[in-house]
């Protein structure tokens, strides 16, 4: 399929979180396909270690102290949150190709000198302020993105993705769209069962996702208007939350409902737990697409973490989801927003209808059988290497961006 290209995944991690999770499935099935992968991943490192627990033969590449080499056929295949930061844990040849793929909104972001005051301060002249100090970074990382998305080798998940960070860097070119995949355990049949209410007298509610910093807020709202939702409703409300995390001591305690905690629970388990106690799905980013490919009605929820946004419109369908987006931008979809009470009438007027457009949408914008040979030929087209990201790395601006990020190293280490 690819020939002798190997494909080297890299986003070492300890912990399991929705990028370990798509590059475990997505080298799954390249193996599969009979193509060359290896993993750069600590010694107990999440990739590595599933994919020897399922028997799969690959390329362990250890990272300890030592830079893993790479070598002139190899395609480095990173989040664009590492777009400065690879070197650290590889030594790639000339011409080891680079594929950057941007897997969440700030992964740019984070690169910049000021990232921390641009991600929660929404300040418009305050950012300018900073994007003064920050000129050299934000140049020096613009430059490497512009020549890697004009040699194929730059990837934005979605939609909002894009245009948060185009409307910071000022991009030059159009966006290249590599959706993230999630398998369809449906297999190839996408309605091998059919999904029905499990309690048709009541409100059976799930929530899927990790319970920590960035989501914690996002579940709360939504428990805040299922309470108010439920002192008017005459339906027993049950509330299923799936996942854990550092912040499960921060959930909300509701008052006129029943919340029930499932913890971390295997994909099989989900299969059952959608079947059997689930009849709507509320989530942020992929966990959206789990209850959905499971025909499970789904409404996704604003994506603006660092705020409380209050009860009223921040919910949307998961079928009315635009350019492979996984989250809202309310910029985009503030016209389309429902509140909670609305969300629910319109997924509950047509039962069969919700459940049905909600795995559909799944299945044509992301699952992995539909999106995967997209990958392939994304992949064989290529053609940035690290000699090119050298290059862009040269000369002045490259020298200062080098010069102020580590100026700011040298302050965080020093608080």
């Amino acid at each position: 399929m690819l020939g002798n290209i190997r494909v080297v995944f890299l986003y070492p991690s300890l912990k399991v979180g929705g990028v370990e999770l798509l590059f475990y499935r997505l080298a799954k099935k390249l193996i599969n396909k009979g193509v060359k992968v290896a993993v750069v991943d600590y010694k107990n490192g999440f990739l590595i270690q599933e994919l020897k627990n399922d028997k799969y033969v690959f390329d362990e590449l250890i990272y300890e102290k030592s830079k893993v080499k790479l070598g002139h056929e190899d395609i480095l295949l990173c989040p664009l949150s590492l777009i400065t930061f690879f070197e650290k844990y590889v030594s790639p040849c000339q011409s080891t190709k680079i594929c950057f793929w941007d897997l969440h909104p700030f992964n740019l972001i984070e690169n910049t000198i000021f990232s921390l005051f641009y991600k929660r301060n929404p300040d418009l002249f305050l950012k300018r302020v900073l994007r003064i100090f920050d000129f050299f970074r934000v140049e020096h990382l613009k430059k490497i993105c512009t020549n890697a998305s004009h040699a194929n080798s730059l990837f934005f998940m979605c939609g909002s993705n894009f245009n948060y960070n185009n409307n910071f860097f000022k991009f030059s070119f159009d966006p290249d769209f590599l959706p993230i995949t999630i398998p369809f355990f449906e297999s190839e049949n996408k309605r091998l069962f059919k999904k029905v209410r499990v309690d048709a007298e009541g409100l059976n509610i799930g929530w899927l996702g990790r319970l920590d910093n960035d989501k914690i807020n996002m579940l709360n709202n939504l428990l805040r208007d299922v309470d108010d939702y439920a002192k008017y409703s005459s339906k027993k409300i049950v509330f299923f939350v799936i996942g854990d995390g550092d912040s499960s001591s921060n959930v909300m305690e509701p008052c006129n409902f029943r919340i029930v905690f499932l913890g971390k629970v295997d994909d099989k388990d989900i299969d059952r737990i959608c079947l059997e106690n689930i009849d709507f799905g509320f989530a942020v980013g992929t966990s959206a697409f789990e209850f959905a490919a499971r025909g499970v009605p789904t409404a996704v929820l604003d994506g603006r973490y660092m705020r409380n946004l209050g009860n009223n419109g921040i919910y949307l369908p998961v079928n009315s989801l635009m350019n492979y987006d996984v989250s809202l931008d309310h910029n985009i979809y503030e016209k389309k927003l429902y509140s909670f009470a609305e969300i629910i009438e319109r997924l509950d007027e047509d039962y069969d209808y919700a459940s049905n457009v909600s795995r559909d949408h799944v299945y044509e914008n992301h699952s992995t059988n539909v999106q995967f040979l997209n990958f392939v030929e994304r992949l064989y087209n290529i053609s940035y290497d690290y000699r090119s990201f050298k290059y862009d790395s040269k000369g002045f601006i490259g020298f200062m961006s080098v010069m102020t990020y580590g100026l700011k190293k040298f302050v965080m280490k020093i608080r």
